[in-house]
C-alpha cells in the first residue's frame, strides 16, 4: 500500500473517530493521541510507515496566505465566474464577481515539504495554502503531510529527522494536485510566468518540482516549453514522492489561477471557489502554441480532420458510468470521433481542441485542454445533482476562451464525489440537437454512422 493511499484512509479512521468520540482537533493532544487511534487502529502507524516516519497531532495552524509575503508579483481585483448552465433545468444566466489576490512570493525557513502538497511545517507551525475570500470551515486543505486540520490544529504525518533530505535553498513549484493535470496546468504552471520578476534572488537557488513533471511525458514537455517561454535558466531539483524534504532556505508563489482543492464532507461547490486570471489563460496559450511549432508532426491529426469530439475515459479507475450507452445515442445525431486523450501526446491533445468544433465528455481533468480551443466551440458535458452540481472550473474556463458550453444533471449511485454514477443517453442526445439544431444544422445527422475508437499511442 502506498503512502498516499495509507493517508487516505487514516484520514478516514480519523474522521470516523473524531465524530464517534465527539471531538475536535481542539481537544488536548494526549486525549486526542488516544481516542483518533484506538488499539484497533494503533499498528497501522508502524506496519505502514515503518520507523521512517513521525505522526504529530497538534501543530499550531496559520494560513500562508497570513505570512508576510516577500512582494507582490502581481495586483489582486475582481474576476468573473460562471456557473454550469443547465439545459435540463430552469435557469438564467448567472455570473458572479469574486475576489482574486495578487500573486505573491513567500520566504520560509527551515521548512519541511512535500511535493504533493502546498503546506508548509516551520518552527512548530503548520502553515496551510487557504483559498481566500471562502470560509475555511468548508474546506479541506489536507493531503499527504497534512491528513487532519481545523482552524486551530492539523495532525501531521512526516519523515522522522534522520530521513529527510536537506536543501540548503529552493523556490517550491509544486502543491496540492501536482500529479493532477488540471491543477498541474492552471495552478502551477502558471507560476512560471512570474519567475523572471525574481531575478534579484541568486541564480543558484535551484527550482523544486515534483518527480511527476518529469516522469510524464505530457507534463514535462509543458514545464520545459514554459520555463523557454519565461527565459529561466534556473537549475531543477526533482523531488521523490516518497519522502518529505528540509529546506532551509524556502520560496514559494501563490497560484496565480486557483480551485478550491477540497470541501469539507457537509459543504457544496459554488461558482466563488475557482478564479482564473487573463494573463495565466494567453501564457498558456502561448504555451499551446509554442508546442505545436516546435512539433513537425501530428500523427493522424495532422489535418485537422476530426472536429466533432467524444472525450472517453475507458471506465477506468473512480467515477465510471455507462459510457458506451452515451456514445451510442450522441452517434444517432452526430458523427463523433471518440478519442482517449490518455493514449496521445501534448501536441495532438492541443491540437485536437484547436480545431475542434464540438467537445462532448464527463467531467474531469481533460477539460482544462478547453484553454487551448480558438473560440466558437461547442462544449456538452455533465454533473451531478447536489454537492458539485455547481462546480465552476470548466463552465468559467469555457466563457474565457469563448466556448459556449452546455451541462445536463446525471445521478450518482452514492454520495461520494468519486462514486460511479449514471447518465440519461436521451438526456445528452437532446442537448446536442437542442442547442446545435439552430447554431450548425448541418452537422445534425439523419441516421446513424458506425462506430469508431481513435485511440494513438505518439
Amino acid at each position: 500500500m502506498s503512502i498516499s493511499r495509507y493517508v487516505e484512509i487514516t484520514k478516514k479512521n480519523i474522521k470516523k473517530n473524531l465524530k464517534k468520540y465527539s471531538l475536535s482537533l481542539r481537544t488536548p493532544s494526549w486525549r486526542r493521541r488516544l481516542s483518533l487511534f484506538p488499539l484497533d487502529c494503533s499498528g497501522l502507524f508502524k506496519r505502514f510507515l515503518g520507523d521512517k516516519y513521525d505522526v504529530f497531532f497538534d501543530f499550531k495552524v496559520r494560513w500562508v496566505q497570513d505570512s508576510s509575503a516577500e512582494r507582490s508579483l502581481s495586483d489582486s481585483g475582481k474576476v468573473v465566474s460562471y456557473p454550469p448552465l443547465f439545459i435540463d433545468k430552469s435557469q438564467r444566466k448567472i455570473k458572479q464577481l469574486i475576489y482574486c489576490p495578487s500573486v505573491a512570493l513567500y520566504r520560509f525557513f527551515s521548512a519541511a515539504i512535500h511535493p504533493n502538497s502546498s503546506n508548509i511545517i516551520s518552527h512548530g507551525i503548520c502553515f496551510l495554502d487557504r483559498y481566500l475570500d471562502f470560509d475555511s470551515t468548508k474546506a479541506d486543505y489536507s493531503g499527504f503531510i497534512v491528513f487532519a486540520h481545523d482552524n486551530s490544529f492539523a495532525s501531521v504525518v512526516m519523515s522522522k529527522k534522520k530521513h529527510l533530505n536537506s536543501i540548503q535553498s529552493g523556490i517550491f513549484l509544486g502543491g496540492n494536485g501536482s500529479w493532477n493535470y488540471y491543477h498541474f496546468l492552471f495552478e502551477m504552471i502558471t507560476k512560471i510566468l512570474y519567475l523572471p520578476k525574481l531575478n534579484n534572488l541568486p541564480n543558484i537557488i535551484p527550482l523544486l518540482i515534483p518527480e511527476t513533471w518529469v516522469s510524464v511525458g505530457s507534463m514535462s514537455k509543458i514545464l520545459s516549453t514554459a520555463l523557454s517561454l519565461a527565459g529561466s535558466n534556473r537549475d531543477i531539483l526533482v523531488l521523490r514522492e516518497d519522502r518529505s524534504y528540509y529546506v532551509r532556505d524556502l520560496y514559494t508563489i501563490s497560484p496565480p489561477c486557483h480551485t478550491l482543492f477540497n470541501l469539507s464532507s457537509e459543504s457544496q461547490s459554488c461558482p466563488s471557489q475557482c478564479y482564473f486570471r487573463e494573463e495565466s489563460i494567453e501564457f498558456l496559450k502561448k504555451i499551446g502554441g509554442s508546442m505545436l511549432s516546435e512539433s513537425r508532426e501530428h500523427s493522424c491529426f495532422k489535418k485537422s480532420k476530426f472536429k466533432y469530439l467524444f472525450l472517453s475515459r475507458g471506465n477506468i479507475g473512480v467515477r465510471k458510468y455507462n459510457e458506451d450507452a452515451v456514445i451510442d445515442k450522441i452517434r444517432e445525431v452526430l458523427e463523433i470521433e471518440v478519442v482517449d486523450l490518455r493514449k496521445m501526446g501534448i501536441e495532438d491533445q492541443v491540437l485536437l481542441f484547436k480545431d475542434a468544433k464540438v467537445i462532448i465528455g464527463p467531467s474531469g481533468a481533460s477539460w482544462s485542454n478547453l484553454v487551448f480551443c480558438q473560440g466558437n466551440t461547442f462544449a456538452f458535458s455533465w454533473l451531478p445533482r447536489g454537492k458539485v452540481e455547481n462546480f465552476s472550473c470548466y463552465s468559467t474556463l469555457a466563457k474565457l476562451v469563448d466556448v459556449d458550453m452546455h451541462f445536463v444533471h446525471c445521478n450518482q449511485i452514492t454520495d461520494d464525489f468519486h462514486s460511479d454514477y449514471v447518465v440519461d443517453p436521451n438526456k445528452v442526445g437532446d442537448m446536442i440537437i437542442k442547442v446545435l439544431a439552430s447554431k450548425m444544422p448541418e452537422c445534425i445527422l439523419a441516421k446513424p454512422v458506425s462506430r469508431n475508437v481513435v485511440k494513438n499511442q505518439v
